[in-house]
């Protein structure tokens, strides 16, 4: 008896399942592929996007390098307005860049300025209501104050054994980023009258109106726009001091001189990209290569936040 030998499987079945097996691994091959040139191109579109971060940041610093040294220039020929604000324009790399250096005095001094000064700014700057703005720059002054125990909360939190004694006050802001640890104060807020503040050495409690920039002229206005645009103006004779200016600011805020430092606030125009701006905080102190200044901090190059929606009269 003959042994038949064991049925083979239809030719058809086996070129279906030989094609569905291609076919999956040309789709793992086509997202593989996908995947390598997507990343690829997103590699060097951030690549480009350092490259275009470097090369502002390095032509701002050179602008705010020349900027300083002008000013000098300036004032040792008698023609600068001491204690204003300096400004010029610049053309480094292919990219046009306008210079100003704001002295610290015409900022709010973060550790120094009255409760009132503190509310008026958060008030027109952070567009809070006038209680809202009362009630964070209280939290403000509380939070600036050196570490101390709190007498209520202690006594409270006496019948707890173990109890470490409640404290208030943190001591002094060192950078302006301190701002948004102050209870109460949000993101928007802070992003709205960070460039009108500082908390550099040497501050003092009020505002000198020959040094402030158009934000915080703003906020000393009690928010009249006319004023500004009125004080602005008259500043551009350069020989016009703080009595000569027009009146409209509130003189609780104001104050003369105040310390030696600067903020230089470089701003990039872009074709068909959004200007940027580089700030530097500057010291006339200290400075190497026989210069007779440093910067202490360079701040990350950022989107100009006038574009942001921070109104008409933004730092």
């Amino acid at each position: 008896m003959a042994v038949r030998p064991p049925p083979r499987a239809p030719h058809g079945k086996q070129r279906g399942v030989a094609l569905a097996m291609l076919l999956w691994m040309l789709a793992a091959l086509t997202l593989l592929v996908s995947g390598v040139v997507f990343q690829s191109r997103t590699d060097v579109q951030l690549t480009r996007l350092y490259l275009d971060q470097a090369r502002v940041q390095a032509a701002a610093l050179g602008a705010a390098h020349l900027l300083l040294a002008e000013q000098a220039l300036a004032a040792s020929s008698g023609e600068l307005n001491s204690g204003g604000i300096f400004a010029r324009e610049y053309e480094l790399n292919g990219l046009q860049l306008h210079a100003r250096a704001v002295p610290v005095g015409g900022l709010v001094d973060l550790n120094l300025a009255s409760p009132e000064l503190l509310a008026v700014m958060f008030q027109y700057l952070g567009r809070l209501d006038a209680n809202d703005a009362e009630q964070l720059a209280e939290q403000l002054v509380d939070w600036r104050m050196p570490p101390q125990v709190d007498v209520a909360a202690d006594v409270a939190a006496d019948s707890a054994e173990g109890e470490e004694p409640a404290l208030i006050g943190n001591g002094m802001l060192t950078v302006v980023e301190d701002l948004l640890r102050v209870p109460g104060m949000s993101r928007a807020v802070y992003d709205r009258v960070r460039t009108a503040v500082h908390v550099e050495p040497g501050g003092q409690q009020g505002v000198d109106p020959l040094a402030a920039p158009e934000d915080v002229l703003l906020l000393i206005a009690n928010g009249d726009a006319g004023v500004v645009d009125t004080i602005i103006e008259a500043r551009r004779d350069t020989s016009v001091s703080a009595a000569d200016l027009p009146g409209g600011l509130d003189p609780l805020y104001l104050a003369s001189g105040g310390a030696g430092g600067y903020r230089v606030d470089v701003h990039v125009a872009q074709q068909s990209q959004p200007p940027l701006v580089q700030r530097i905080w500057v010291q006339m102190t200290g400075g190497q290569g026989g210069v007779p200044w440093q910067f202490t901090r360079v701040l990350p190059v950022e989107v100009e936040p006038r574009l942001a929606g921070e109104g008409r009269h933004a730092g």
